[in-house]
């Protein structure tokens, strides 16, 4: 939805000229408060853009109507970090950010001799096109030893699969390709990726 643009309000930078006036280029339509839960498909109410003062740029986001309350806020807030080359997830519950808000768990991933907070966004999926292998460094390596041993044509190796979404048509059915040109359905390949997230024990 535009919103009008507000001169001596908005920032400069945010003006937008249209053929039918000045719109805001950086209003929220749509938001959630703080320790709100959020279910996939539930729909949220709409707010209203008002800055706080006719000199500031700060916004006024008034607690929702019409939400839910009786859901308590959330024990555990946690994050993933999809990226093109790597990805990693972080994750923080609640009674430990109560005694320090800036204390964060992040996943710590081995490769070799390396650790790092993050892993490189691949995934190994087995010969079927359906049970995952492995991701990360782990992908990496067991491909590489399955190509060292001439038994890697079956299997399906996707690395930096992200940007084949890349103005894409996107739907449910499309499909993305590994390294050697095999394709599977998109929708497996970037569940194989999220998976490792689940597995904390992993």
């Amino acid at each position: 939805m535009k919103r009008p643009f507000l001169d001596n309000v908005q920032k400069e930078s945010y003006k937008v000229i249209l053929e039918d006036g000045k719109v805001c280029c950086n209003c929220f339509d749509i938001h959630i408060t703080a320790g709100q839960c959020l279910f996939v498909g539930e729909a949220q109410v709409e707010k209203s853009y008002t800055p706080a003062t006719s000199n500031k740029n700060a916004i006024i986001f008034p607690d929702g109507r019409g939400l839910d309350r009786s859901v308590e806020a959330p024990l555990l807030v946690a994050a993933i970090d999809f990226g093109t080359t790597y990805s990693g997830w972080s994750y923080s519950f609640k009674h430990d950010f109560e005694l320090d808000p800036i204390k964060v768990t992040t996943r710590r991933w081995h490769g070799g001799q390396l650790m790092s907070m993050k892993a490189p966004t691949c995934v190994l999926i087995e010969p079927d096109g359906e049970t995952f292998s492995a991701f990360g460094y782990d992908a990496e390596n067991n491909y590489t030893r399955l190509a060292e041993a001439e038994e890697h044509e079956q299997w399906y190796f996707f690395k930096r699969f992200k940007m084949k979404l890349y103005n894409e048509d996107i739907n449910r059915d499309m499909k993305i390709e590994d390294k050697t040109g095999k394709k599977l359905k998109a929708d497996i390949v970037f569940s194989a990726a999220i998976r490792p997230v689940f597995l904390l024990t992993n």
